[in-house]
């Protein structure tokens, strides 16, 4: 009998093992910590959903391509889930409201829906889909947004460039200035031991 099989029949009890206790609570943790990331991952990812269909994303990023807007979403999901964004959307698709992600078990979530599509006759993995195409205005929207986008960005260039050049000038100022102090700071010294070597009082 396994370990696991042995915990699932534990009582807890002064003569179980210590280990044991051990290996429960750690169960009761993992089962809590699946929940809560089954919860926040479909959270999320009905927020990444809503910019996957949002044509300035897609404008933006130069994702037309339903493939390659999912490649762009992937750095969001890909190293936390295993499982890259049209997996998981798909999963959204077949699991729509939240309580079915609450067990936090994603990758068999992905194979029994890849087993049930299999099942059907269907394609394992999600297809390349290309959006439906722009309209003309849909098109200029777009086209607006994305200007205005760069004029906001070459503005902000021009500003931290400027901003840069500005620190770079006060800062050289300021190496000019302390190496001015330490000058004077050794004339003084010497005036002083000079001052002392005559007799006389330097704070005089």
């Amino acid at each position: 009998m396994s370990t696991c099989e042995v915990l699932e029949t534990t009582v807890p009890s002064d003569s179980v093992k210590q280990y044991k206790l051990w290996l429960l609570e750690a169960r009761e943790m993992r089962k809590d910590l699946r929940q809560q990331i089954g919860r926040r991952i479909y959270r999320m990812m009905k927020l990444l959903l809503q910019a996957f269909d949002d044509p300035e994303f897609r404008a933006d990023n130069g994702s037309a391509d339903d493939f390659q807007a999912g490649v762009v979403l992937d750095d969001f999901v890909l190293d936390d889930t295993g499982l890259e964004f049209l997996q998981l959307r798909a999963m959204m698709k077949r699991y729509p409201k939240e309580p079915a992600w609450r067990d936090g078990r994603l990758h068999r979530m992905y194979r029994d829906m890849v087993a049930a599509d299999n099942a059907a006759g269907k394609l394992q993995k999600p297809k390349r889909e290309r959006s439906p195409a722009l309209t003309k205005a849909e098109y200029a929207a777009v086209s607006r947004a994305a200007e205005r986008q760069r004029v906001m960005l070459t503005a902000a260039n021009e500003q931290l460039q400027a901003a840069t050049s500005e620190c770079t000038q006060k800062q050289t100022e300021v190496e000019r200035l302390r190496e001015r102090v330490h000058v004077l700071e050794a004339d003084n010294a010497r005036l002083r031991a000079k001052v002392i070597a005559m007799g006389g009082n330097p704070d005089e």
